[in-house]
């Protein structure tokens, strides 16, 4: 009987946990990229905070976000594009930004990936093929 409590006790603080969704900027190009965004961090303030980061050929970075346990275009829309004011990935030769919403939501939906979609991976070789 212990073990079933004990069993049943754990299923349901996994359960009850936002698991967190992840964003991998992945630079498979032969050079390094520069990565910018600007999120709405409280918008009640509109306080923002720039994002900058240099990503090195063959790297990548993950950026964590809790947005509940399913990601549909609804979840996406609150929790990412609507606090997502830009994102912007450039090179030496070429820059490519994301400005609206909807451009930002089509790209994460065209990139979800993983259980329960709630991983969205960008391979930069294939926005600049583009």
């Amino acid at each position: 009987m212990v073990k079933v409590f004990y069993t049943t006790l754990i299923f349901f603080i996994f359960i009850s946990c936002d698991t967190p969704g992840r964003l991998i900027i992945k630079n498979n190009l032969k050079n390094p990229i520069h990565y910018k965004s600007e999120l709405v961090i409280d918008q009640g303030s509109a306080k923002t905070k720039v994002h900058l980061d240099t990503i090195s050929t063959s790297d990548e970075r993950i950026i964590l976000f809790g947005f509940g346990f399913k990601w549909n275009s609804d979840y996406c829309q609150r929790y990412y594009t609507d606090r997502c004011k830009y994102l912007e990935f450039s090179t030496l030769e070429d820059t490519v930004r994301f400005d609206s919403p909807e451009e930002i939501l089509t790209l994460f939906e065209q990139n979800k990936r993983g259980l329960r979609n709630k991983t969205v991976k960008i391979k930069l070789k294939k926005l600049f093929e583009e």
